[in-house]
Formats: structure tokens, C-alpha cells, sequence
């Protein structure tokens, strides 16, 4: 049996509308929801955890990097390179639960692989951050910052994985993790993985997206990247990123490629590109001819 997502919902609201006193896990750290043993097996696959993620295929040069904001245990980072891509990772993950695993990625990758458990986001300080457990289990991929829950999509996410998992009893753990710009850690230095050429950015921050490029500013404006991230139909993503002249695109329906699109994409995942290297992107084959840009399909575009 497990919960449902009535009750997810009735939690969730209770911890972050109302008194959280009797929803807060309070028997320390809880077990992660990804262990160790699993990174081995993870490196070898040959398909992605998600089809945008084929877009990260055509990046193959060996001394570039992309960067991925929200690692989780490493699946991005595995799947990057599921699709061919040659290129470097440097992942950002504000769970220490993680670390051992995310280790592991960098034993097995040497060169080719580093992190920080970090949180990014567009100030320098500390981020609270709140992970929903499940019969003490934690679901560390839907941490979210305090004042940042989106709780419909949260308690749709935690009863998927009830139902395919199990999981009767819902409480929540609170932590603080230390948060700095993406901009400012770079200019730190000290990586294992070179950082002069950042061909792409991945960001999956539970709603904090637009912080976290608000922090990348100086990182975007100089190397113009090709973005990606979660929630990239909300307006608050889409604001930044046309402040610095990118575009929007989406996976096209042959999901070999990108697509511009004039109107917000109703798609988990948001794409951005800035007009400067669109041809270049063409030319690789990772954006369509935009001769026909217009209402996203997805959206209801006419025809579509």
C-alpha cells in the first residue's frame, strides 16, 4: 500500500503553508534514494533518462565542458555521455548525502568528471532547503528550497514514486547547504575538468532555475552556452535569458533536434540559444531551420 496523492498533497501544505511541527522528519539525516552501487552500472548505459538529453549528443569536443546545476546522484552526467557526447561534466549538487556516489563518477571518469556540493543560485550564503522523505527514505531529486515549492508538482512527483516504490508514511527533512553564483565559483578555479570553454548548461533546481542563471550572468555572457532547464516554460527563466538576447527552443517532434519557438514551451525541460551561434548549432545538427517558427506545437499551434 502506499500513499496517495490526496494525502501527499495534505502534507505537503500542512509543512509549507501551515505548522510544520508534526511533518518534520526530526530522526537525523535520512537514507538517500540512490546508493553506490549503482554508479558502476550507470556509466555504462547506452540510452538517456530523458529525450532532451539526446540534444547533448552532438557536443563533441573533448576540451569543453557543460555544466550541470542540480546532479543529483549523477544520472545527467551518465547521460550526457550516454549519447555520445565528449565532452566534460561539471556537476553542482547541494545534498552531501550525494558525495560518495558523485566520487565514484570522478574515479571512474578521471578527467573528465568533478563537482561541488554546492548550492548555486544569485547570492553568496547559505540556502534552506527541505527533501520529502518516504518511510525514511529520502527523495533527494525533489529538494527544494523552503520558499520555493511548487507543492502540486511536488505532491504529484512523490505519489508516482509511492505508487511505483512504495511508501506509506510522508514526512519532511530540512537542512541548510552552503550557496554560492556559478560565476563566483568558477572564478575560484581549482577544477579537475577545464573550465575555458562551457559549451553547455543544465539547470534542475526545483523552481529555482531563474536564480541559478541569474548567478551565471558573467558565465553566459561569455561563452553564450547552449541552456537547458527544468521549468523553462515558467516566465521567470524565460525573463533572464531574454535579457541576454537567447532564444527559446524545444526538442522537435523527430526529437533529433531542437526548434525554435516563438511561444513558451509547455515541455518539462526549456531550451535557450543565443542568435550568434545559430548557424553553427544548424550546422551540427542541433537546431532546425527556423524558417517556420511560430506557435509551439505543444501549445496548440495550428496544425500542429
Amino acid at each position: 500500500m502506499s500513499i496517495d496523492i490526496a494525502a501527499v498533497t495534505f502534507v505537503l501544505r500542512a509543512f509549507f503553508e501551515g505548522s510544520s511541527a508534526d511533518t518534520v522528519f526530526v530522526g537525523g539525516v535520512p537514507k538517500p534514494d540512490g546508493h553506490l552501487d549503482w554508479i558502476d552500472e550507470m556509466l555504462t548505459r547506452s540510452e538517456p533518462h530523458d529525450p532532451d538529453y539526446r540534444i547533448f549528443g552532438k557536443l563533441r569536443d573533448a576540451s569543453s565542458t557543460v555544466i550541470d546545476a542540480g546532479a543529483h546522484y549523477g544520472y545527467s552526467a551518465a547521460s550526457i555521455w550516454a549519447v555520445g557526447s565528449t565532452t566534460c561534466v561539471l556537476s553542482f549538487e547541494p545534498t552531501e548525502a550525494i558525495a560518495p556516489m558523485l566520487d565514484r563518477i570522478a574515479e571512474l571518469r578521471p578527467g573528465r568528471f568533478d563537482y561541488r556540493v554546492i548550492a548555486l543560485g544569485r547570492r553568496l550564503g547559505q540556502l534552506d532547503l527541505v527533501v520529502p522523505v518516504l518511510d525514511g527514505v529520502g527523495l533527494t531529486a525533489l529538494t527544494t528550497g523552503i520558499g520555493h515549492p511548487d507543492i502540486a508538482a511536488m505532491a504529484q512527483n512523490i505519489a508516482t514514486y509511492a505508487s511505483a516504490h512504495g511508501g506509506e508514511r510522508l514526512t519532511m527533512y530540512r537542512f541548510t547547504a552552503p550557496m554560492g553564483r556559478l560565476d563566483d565559483v568558477l572564478a575560484k578555479g581549482g577544477f579537475r575538468v577545464p573550465i575555458d570553454k562551457i559549451v553547455a548548461i543544465k539547470v534542475d533546481a526545483e523552481e529555482m532555475e531563474a536564480d541559478v542563471l541569474e548567478g551565471a550572468r558573467a558565465t553566459i555572457k561569455r561563452h553564450l552556452p547552449l541552456v537547458m532547464a527544468e521549468s523553462g516554460h515558467n516566465p521567470r527563466p524565460r525573463a533572464v535569458m531574454a535579457e541576454m538576447g537567447f532564444k527559446m527552443a524545444e526538442l522537435s517532434p523527430s526529437g533529433d533536434m531542437l526548434q525554435e519557438t516563438a511561444m513558451p514551451t509547455l515541455a518539462v525541460n526549456g531550451w535557450f540559444f543565443h542568435p550568434s551561434r545559430q548557424a553553427e548549432y544548424q550546422a551540427g545538427g542541433i537546431l532546425a531551420e527556423s524558417s517556420n517558427v511560430g506557435l509551439s506545437p505543444s501549445v496548440g499551434a495550428p496544425g500542429g
